[in-house]
C-alpha cells in the first residue's frame, strides 16, 4: 500500500515538473486582435535637419585686427549685423574730420552773404539810384555812364553766382568725401551676416589680415528640415499638408509638421524629391545633424481591417489558433507608424502575435502574455 502511495506521489511530482518545464520551454508572445477602423494612407520619407546656411566670414578690407571691438569666440551666438571685429582705421578718421571741418566752414559761409554778393548789392544800389535820373532827367546821367553801371552789375552778378556755385560744389565734394570715409570705416567693421553661431575663429587681435581672408566661420541658427520622398509617392505630398516626424535621437516622441515647399526636381542620383518641412513645436529640441523619418497622411479608408504594424513580418502574420501559431500571407493596404491595413488574408476578431515573431514557425506552440479578447 505504501509503495503504491509513493509511486503515485512520484508520478505527480514528475508530471508537475514536466508541466512546468513544458510551459517554461514554450516561447511567449503578446497578441492583438484584428479590428475594424479607419486606415490612413501614409507616405514615408527620410528626414535630415541641417543649418539653413554655413559660410566663412571674410575680411572686407586689409589691415590689422584691433583688440577694441573684438567679439569672436567659438560657439558664440551672434545676431545679423552684430559687430564681431574691427580693423585698424589708419588715418581715415583724421581725413574724415578734416572733410567735416571744411564742410562746416563752407555751410557757414553759404548761410550768410558772400563778399561778391555784398559787392553786387552795392552796385545794384548805385544802378537803382541812377535809373530814375536816367529815365526822367537824362542830363544828370550820361547814357555811357548808365550803361557802364548796368555792365558792372551784370558782371558782379555773374561773379556772385559763380562764387556761391563753387562753394556749393565744394560742399557736395566734401559731403561725398565724408560718405566715402564712412564707407571705408564701415568696411573696417566685420559683422555677422546672419543669426547663428561662430564655429571657428581664424584671426585674432594683432593679426594682419588681407582683403577677403577668412576671419571666422559661422553656421546659421535657422534650421532647414528636409525630407526625401520617393518619386512614386511625391504626387501625394502637397504644400501645407500635415505630417508627423520622428527622430532617432528621441525614441517614441513625435513632432507635428507641415509641408512648407515641395522642390520641383528630383535628385539625379537617388531620384528622390526633396520636401521642406516646418516644425514649430519643441524647436529647442531640434538640432542640426538630427535624422529621422516622416509620415504624410495622404488618404483614408473607413471600416478597414487593422492590426498593429509590428505584427507584420514582410507580408506575413502569425495567427494564434488553439495555442498554436499559423503563419499566414496577407495583402497589406495603407500603413502608418503604428498600424497596418489588411485587405486580404485575415478576418475581424482573429488574434495575431506582436512580439518575438522571429521565434515562431508554423505549428509552434505559444504562451500569450496577455489576453486581448478581455479588452
Amino acid at each position: 500500500m505504501k509503495r503504491t502511495f509513493w509511486l503515485f506521489v512520484l508520478v505527480l511530482v514528475v508530471a508537475f515538473v514536466w508541466w512546468g518545464l513544458s510551459r517554461a520551454l514554450v516561447p511567449t508572445s503578446a497578441a492583438a486582435l484584428v479590428t475594424r477602423g479607419k486606415a490612413v494612407y501614409v507616405v514615408t520619407g527620410s528626414v535630415t535637419i541641417s543649418a539653413d546656411a554655413e559660410s566663412s566670414i571674410a575680411s572686407p578690407d586689409s589691415g590689422i585686427m584691433l583688440v577694441d571691438g573684438f567679439n569672436l569666440a567659438q560657439g558664440k551666438a551672434v545676431k545679423a549685423g552684430e559687430l564681431l571685429a574691427r580693423l585698424d582705421p589708419g588715418d581715415i578718421p583724421f581725413q574724415q574730420n578734416m572733410a567735416q571741418l571744411e564742410l562746416d566752414q563752407i555751410k557757414t559761409r553759404l548761410k550768410g552773404e558772400l563778399p561778391s554778393e555784398i559787392e553786387l548789392k552795392t552796385r545794384q544800389n548805385a544802378l537803382d539810384k541812377a535809373t530814375p535820373l536816367y529815365e526822367h532827367t537824362p542830363q544828370f546821367e550820361s547814357p555811357a555812364n548808365y550803361t557802364l553801371l548796368q555792365q558792372l552789375v551784370a558782371e558782379q552778378k555773374a561773379i556772385a553766382t559763380t562764387e556761391r556755385s563753387e562753394l556749393e560744389t565744394n560742399a557736395a565734394v566734401q559731403d561725398n568725401y565724408l560718405k566715402e570715409y564712412a564707407d571705408q570705416l564701415n568696411r573696417r567693421n566685420i559683422v555677422a551676416p546672419y543669426d547663428g553661431f561662430i564655429t571657428s575663429v581664424a584671426a585674432h587681435p594683432g593679426d594682419q589680415v588681407a582683403l577677403g581672408a577668412p576671419v571666422a566661420s559661422i553656421i546659421s541658427s535657422k534650421l532647414k528640415i528636409q525630407a526625401e520622398v520617393n518619386q512614386d509617392d511625391i504626387a501625394a505630398v502637397h504644400e501645407k499638408e500635415t505630417a508627423t516626424v520622428t527622430f532617432f535621437a528621441y525614441k517614441g516622441k513625435t513632432f507635428p509638421a507641415t509641408v512648407e515647399r515641395v522642390l520641383p526636381s528630383s535628385d539625379k542620383t537617388t531620384q528622390r524629391f526633396s520636401v521642406l518641412l516646418n516644425i514649430t513645436d519643441s524647436s529647442e529640441l531640434l538640432l542640426a545633424g538630427l535624422t529621422g523619418e516622416v509620415n504624410f497622411a495622404a488618404g483614408e479608408h473607413d471600416n478597414a481591417l487593422l492590426i498593429p504594424r509590428r505584427a507584420l513580418v514582410g507580408n506575413n502574420v502569425a495567427v494564434v489558433k488553439n495555442g498554436r501559431v499559423e503563419i499566414l500571407p496577407v495583402q497589406v493596404g495603407f500603413l502608418t507608424l503604428t498600424e497596418a491595413e489588411i485587405t486580404q488574408g485575415l478576418s475581424e476578431g482573429e488574434m495575431v502575435l506582436t512580439e518575438n515573431l522571429e521565434q515562431f514557425r508554423n505549428g509552434d506552440r505559444v504562451r500569450l502574455t496577455n489576453n486581448p479578447a478581455e479588452k
